[in-house]
């Protein structure tokens, strides 16, 4: 008690003293030479052999922690027989420790919740390396002390035994050959360009593969004693603990590691400059787009610690590149878009560089257009600039954001705050902390003149160290030589170009009186602590309110019926009606003068046509909840079909899916979709003629139909408003909604996978030799919680025994994916999914293992140990979830679409915690036997 009452008390005076010093900073002009403050928040410290430490306190997840490894070392430091050990490094992390022999540290950590993949993971890049145990429960004894022995031994005391070695470099081989796609094909043409003289040029991080087989023990033993040092490595912790108690703790434990002598120098790798311009053209056969860029590299103060004009800047880049966006917009709204998709704007690049990037997808054989469309409104705001009216709303939407991020701090997440410490610890990233962040801002923001924004295009936009890159499809494909790209930038720095014009935008979204309806009946929803009420015109509306996210309100809807009801040519227009209503606007706004309109709103809303229903998901500030409201409303009334918007964006679809042919991802989910749905008619493949189907006509006749009576939907709505304030706005706009009492279902149009077993093998012309192997079983099976959380509860466990057998074990495969699905409606029925890539001569022995652990499951059932994991696992997350207005909102959707309580302890926890090995034999027998089977690989094409 006294631990606790003294941390809060230090809490508050670090509190009230930040911002007692922040308004006498504030209140004057700020020195924007001076550094960035660090976030006093956050205890941070340097051990005698060099090892920085972070420890913030932090409940969001509550009674959880994170604990991050950031190690300052990545492939660039590797020798050329070391290609693709720094990634491999960090896999034997997983593989044995001082501590935690073998698969030590996952089998004890998954004993405690805490998954594989989702909790425990790690990442190697150029430059860094980088480690994270997450969602940590802080309430069991000696835990948190395991993950920092955990951290401990990841630091310089990993086994890197013979025997693991060998059997990990099955997994890399696979993760390797997973890897090989046309975009890393691509991107190994680019680097040699881009990074001319650099060692970014000769690394490409999973490594070379003759490396990975063939590398000597000692060569990865040696890159670890080289690198893996304190001086190169910092320990972030976060989470809901005494962070006194945890510093004492990390100060006894990692004060024992020793420091290295005869530490090798670290370079810097810094890419040399150039005064002429370099081009490359990057093609390959399953490259699907056609896209060019141009980038002007700029060197940044990674290796400096920034200033308060560095952080100030920022938010300059951050409105320049928001405008920019706006723009291409806009340009993309009107008459036929002279490119897919396209940007221009400044950001960062790599280690040490920042980059301003020119890029644009073209439409097939069009890239010359594309290239001067985007490099024409690149040369506009360069000679132009931007507009104030373009700025002010810029500002006012950076400073919404902000606010509500700010109200919402309490629900940081631990691992958000340790990826800002591993940035300030990487490159200096600017660290704060929010309260001073949120008033620097409120003070710096209004300063931020138009003028000042024009001028950093001027600065950004210089011919030194630039390079064009085209990439595309291989054949059938003209591209852009670099004697014409030169020719375009040419013309267009000497074109006649007009400056943008800037359209106000209108004062209100409605302009007719509303006559409402009344709330005529109302009942208390105790499990939920939630309300039902009717209105007059019966819209059934169910409220709850939930401040777990400070500055959020969510609103979600359904009524029965969707697109089940209307023929398989309606199909295509229905697929994309989604997607295309939102680009048409709504009322007498077009998609970009409502967005203009919208400014300073945190609002969207998003009007929905599914397979059963239709709908409504959106979501606000309580301050922009009546804004939310209209919103709704507006696009139930008066929907909006614009036929430019209509034809502008199928134009981009169709020439988007043009090239997608010769993609084999493309082709296997094209695929597995008409083999999935047994050839249904109503089964499309999207594809460029897929898009002459999708028709204007269409989605405003079935979109009028399915929003012309709102008295069978039900509203829900969540969040930090309380019930006086939301019911006047209810009964006023959807009180007004169109009422005609129709009383409609969805329809079954047997939509079902084919009966029996499927077997398949489809030959598919792919660039690196590889085969895909797809495994389904589908089956009838009610829809209880009984079922539902059981059927998860296999997925877990399955999840488990293959990556401990076709991964681990087998080396066979960078990973099996498994997927578990239940359906209530139409029929209620369950599907089990496992897929995964591997080498084409292990595709029949590896998925025998696949049918051997179901097997096994039949038989036997699972392991205590795999039941314990599995059950402890989702009950943690299920413990995390409910401190979310998410996790209100799809129990109160669940309640009243299926007719389940989940919220009810005896309907989650009690049935989780029940499970015995038997039942989960037992429900492995009921789904399995009998079920439909499709067994699909995919196997390179015979030359």
């Amino acid at each position: 008690m006294d631990i606790k009452l003294t941390y809060m008390r230090k809490k508050l005076l670090t509190l009230l003293s930040v911002l007692f010093l922040s308004g006498i900073l504030f209140a004057q002009d700020i020195d924007l030479s001076k550094k960035v403050p660090f976030d006093p928040t956050i205890r941070t410290g340097k051990l005698e052999n060099g090892l920085t430490y972070y420890i913030k306190h932090n409940a969001e997840p509550k009674e959880r922690a994170s604990f991050y490894m950031i190690q300052n070392v990545g492939a660039l430091l590797e020798n050329d027989d070391q290609n693709g050990l720094a990634h491999f490094l960090e896999h034997m992390a997983f593989n044995g420790t001082e501590h935690f022999e073998g698969k030590g540290i996952l089998n004890f950590l998954e004993k405690n919740g805490v998954a594989f993949g989702s909790n425990i993971n790690a990442y190697t890049s150029f430059a860094e390396t980088v480690y994270n145990l997450s969602d940590v429960p802080t309430t069991k004894p000696g835990l948190l002390d395991s993950c920092l022995l955990v951290l401990h031994d990841w630091s310089d005391y990993l086994s890197l035994t013979d025997e693991e070695i060998d059997n990990e470099r099955g997994v890399i081989s696979e993760e390797w050959r997973t890897r090989r796609n046309a975009g890393f094909r691509i991107q190994r043409q680019i680097f040699p360009v881009l990074f001319k003289g650099s060692k970014y040029a000769v690394r490409d991080v999973i490594g070379d593969y003759d490396v990975i087989n063939n590398f000597e023990y000692e060569t990865i033993r040696n890159f670890y004693h080289d690198w893996y040092r304190t001086d190169l490595q910092a320990i972030a912790i976060v989470g809901d603990f005494d962070v006194d108690q945890v510093e004492a703790k990390v100060k006894a434990l990692f004060s024992t590691i020793k420091a290295v002598e005869n530490k090798r120098e670290k370079e810097s790798y810094k890419v040399p400059e150039h005064e002429e311009t370099y081009y490359v053209l990057a093609t390959d056969k399953e490259a699907s787009q056609s896209a060019i860029s141009i980038y002007i590299v700029h060197e940044n103060k990674d290796e400096q610690e920034k200033t308060l004009k560095d952080l100030r800047d920022s938010y300059l880049t951050n409105l320049y590149n928001t405008m920019f966006r706006m723009r291409i917009a806009e340009l993309l709204q009107k008459g036929t878009p002279p490119f897919i998709t396209g940007n221009s704007g400044y950001g960062g690049f790599v280690r040490f560089y920042d980059a301003y990037a020119i890029s644009v997808t073209a439409n097939p054989n069009k890239e010359d257009v594309a290239l001067e469309a985007i490099l024409t409104e690149t040369e506009r705001v360069k000679r132009y600039g931007f507009t104030a009216t373009e700025l002010e709303r810029a500002k006012t939407n950076f400073l919404t954001q902000m606010e509500s991020a700010y109200k919402q701090k309490d629900k940081i997440s631990n691992d958000r705050y340790c990826r800002e410490i591993q940035q300030h610890f990487l490159t200096n990233a600017p660290t704060p902390g929010f309260d001073y962040e949120m008033e620097f801002i409120k003070k710096e923001l209004p300063t931020i003149s138009v003028d000042e924004i024009n001028a950093k295009a001027k600065e950004w936009l210089v011919d030194k160290n630039k390079t064009i890159i085209v990439t595309g499809p291989s054949e059938g494909v003209k591209h852009l030589t670099e004697e014409e790209a030169l020719a375009i930038i040419d013309k267009v720095k000497h074109a006649e170009i007009e400056p943008y014009v800037d359209e106000a935008a209108a004062a209100s979204l409605i302009s007719e009186d509303l006559k409402g309806s009344k709330i005529i009946f109302s009942k208390k929803l105790k499990d939920f602590d939630a309300v039902e009420w009717k209105l007059g015109n019966r819209v059934k509306v169910v409220f709850r309110h939930a401040d777990y996210e400070k500055d959020a309100v969510s609103l979600s809807a359904f009524s029965k019926g969707g697109s089940s009801l209307y023929g398989a040519d309606y199909v295509p227009s229905l697929m994309m009606a989604n997607t295309f209503v939102n680009a048409y606007g709504v009322g007498d706004f077009d998609a970009i003068s409502l967005q203009k309109m919208l400014t300073g709103k945190k609002v969207q809303v998003t009007p929905e046509i599914d397979e059963l229903t239709e709908g409504f998901k959106a979501s606000s500030t309580p301050k922009d909840l009546e804004t939310m409201l209209q919103l709704v409303y507006l696009y139930f009334e008066h929907p909006r079909f614009d036929a430019d918007a209509h034809n502008a964006l199928k134009g981009r679809y169709a020439a988007y899916m043009s090239n997608l042919a010769n993609d084999p991802q493309k082709i296997m989910q094209d695929s597995m979709q008409l083999i999935l749905t047994d050839y249904n008619a109503r089964t499309r493949i999207m594809n460029a003629e897929f898009f002459d189907d999708v028709q204007l006509d269409r989605i405003e006749e079935v979109y009028k139909d399915r929003f012309q009576d709102a008295s069978d939907f039900v509203f829900f709505i969540v969040g930090n408003v309380d019930e006086k304030t939301l019911k006047p706005l209810v009964e006023k706009y959807l009180g007004s909604l169109t009422d005609t009492d129709r009383v409609e279902n969805w329809k079954d149009n047997k939509v079902e996978a084919p009966e029996g077993r499927t077997e398949k093998e489809i030959e598919i012309a792919f660039s690196t030799p590889k085969s895909n192997v797809n495994v389904i079983f589908k089956n009838d099976l009610d829809y209880t919680q009984q079922n539902r959380l059981g059927l998860a509860l296999i997925k877990a466990i399955l999840d488990l025994r293959y990556t401990e057998t076709v991964r681990e074990e087998e080396g066979g495969t960078y990973g099996v994916g498994v997927r578990a699905s239940t359906e209530h409606y139409p029929n209620s029925e369950a599907t089990l999914s496992m897929y995964f890539d591997c080498a084409p001569e292990k595709a029949d022995h590896l998925k025998t293992l696949i049918y051997n652990e179901i097997d096994k499951l039949i038989k036997d059932g699972p392991t205590e140990i795999d039941l314990d994991k599995s059950v402890k696992n989702l009950l943690k997350i299920r413990e995390q979830s409910k401190m979310h207005n998410s996790y209100w909102m799809s129990s109160l959707y669940t309640y009243y679409f299926d007719g389940i309580n989940t919220n009810d302890p005896a309907n989650y926890e009690a049935v989780l915690s029940a499970f015995t090995v038997k039942d989960i034999q037992a429900l492995a027998k009921e789904f399995f036997t009998g079920a439909d089977e499709i067994d699909v690989v995919f196997k390179p094409k015979a030359e």
